[in-house]
């Protein structure tokens, strides 16, 4: 008999995750004016006349420094007692969720969050298992959201493009600066089940180096400057 094959262990989740979404984040204002920093940590403005970078916020950023431990000095003075350093694999407190950094070195910082839903788009093509294959989750699970958000046309059978369906999915989403909306995959285009394995190297940047995880309170959290 071949060998059973093991289920991959998920990162836990606290059950505070903001649900993944395009909506806001996606607008042409979200797109330009949320880089990573600011939409992992869940601060969304529509607008702002710099990226935001850890410590800026705080006055404490070191200029230049792409030092993990100067980052994430930054991450934690931006939002005191709202922000606390943690183990990848460490579920967070209730009314927190997870976020990781990497690092390009000596280029660019980027960060991840992590969702416990996860709202889909249908797009032109896309099938029920074909959703489930990239999301790496039970078919039957996506199509019970299929259903439930009525996502199918009853008369072709086909998925309806455009709509909206939420889906229950343990991954990770991140924002590509002020050029991209969430997204789910990585630099290979794979859903992301953990930062530190997904491909992280890009054209001319390659976030090569894990920085570390951080737990984020739900609310309240800021980043930047104020414009």
């Amino acid at each position: 008999m071949p060998p059973k094959r093991r289920a991959k262990k998920l990162l836990p989740l606290s059950g505070s995750e903001k649900r993944y979404t395009h909506r806001f984040w996606g607008s042409r204002r979200g797109v330009g004016n949320n880089n990573c920093y600011a939409y992992a940590f869940g601060d969304y403005e529509g607008y702002r006349g710099a990226k935001s970078t850890p410590g800026d916020r705080a006055k404490t950023r070191r200029y230049g420094s792409l030092k993990c431990r100067d980052l994430a000095k930054g991450v934690l003075a931006d939002n005191k007692k709202k922000v606390y350093k943690t183990k990848p694999t460490a579920r967070c407190k209730p009314g927190y969720f997870k976020a990781m950094m990497v690092v390009a070195p000596g280029r660019d910082f980027h960060f991840y969050r992590q969702h416990g839903e996860i709202e889909l788009k249908i797009k032109r093509g896309d099938t029920a298992a074909s959703i489930a294959r990239f999301l790496k989750i039970p078919l039957g699970r996506v199509r019970m959201a299929i259903g439930k958000y009525k996502g199918r046309d009853p008369k072709t059978g086909k998925l309806r493009v455009g709509k909206n369906i939420r889906i229950k999915c343990n991954g990770w989403s991140h924002k590509r600066g002020w050029a991209t909306g969430p997204l789910l995959h990585d630099a290979k285009g794979k859903v992301i089940k953990d930062p530190r394995k997904a491909s992280r190297n890009y054209p001319g940047l390659n976030y090569s180096k894990f920085c570390g995880a951080f737990c984020v309170k739900d609310r309240g959290i800021r980043t930047g400057h104020d414009w």
